[in-house]
């Protein structure tokens, strides 16, 4: 979050939001980036992205998912209405979660939802798709 924080700050504005289930974690990550000095441009909000993410504004340019695997479907499926012709979608851990993660890469892969993607051979793999709109 800090890395996307300096780049939002280095490009002239926008916002970095991102959703901690973890009061602690959502806490330190808080505390972090108000001294890496991103706390006007960068939030962390506590709960479930289904509910903490619902009232984000668009346009959105950039999603990355990284939490539990049986949300990335649901969560893109509640941003994708608010995303910017072009915007990216990063999604980590595609090859660990090979089998659950499968209708999501079908999903993003498929080029009828909206969505050129491919899956790069980075660490556990990492799914990268631009959203082309519908």
């Amino acid at each position: 979050t800090i890395y996307l924080s300096a780049a939002v700050a280095d490009n002239g504005g926008g916002n970095v939001i991102g959703t901690e289930m973890e009061p602690s974690k959502q806490e330190v990550a808080t505390r972090n980036l108000a001294q890496a000095g991103f706390g006007e441009i960068a939030d962390v909000r506590l709960g479930d992205a289904m509910e903490t993410l619902r009232d984000v504004e668009g346009p959105i340019d950039l999603v990355l998912l990284d939490g539990w695997k049986d949300l990335y479907m649901p969560v893109l499926q509640l941003v994708t209405p608010r995303l910017r012709k072009g915007s990216v979608v990063l999604a980590d851990n595609i090859y660990t979660f090979k089998k659950s993660l499968r209708p999501f890469t079908d999903y993003l892969q498929s080029g009828k939802n909206g969505f050129q993607s491919t899956t790069l051979s980075i660490s556990d793999g990492f799914e990268y798709a631009v959203y082309e709109g519908k």
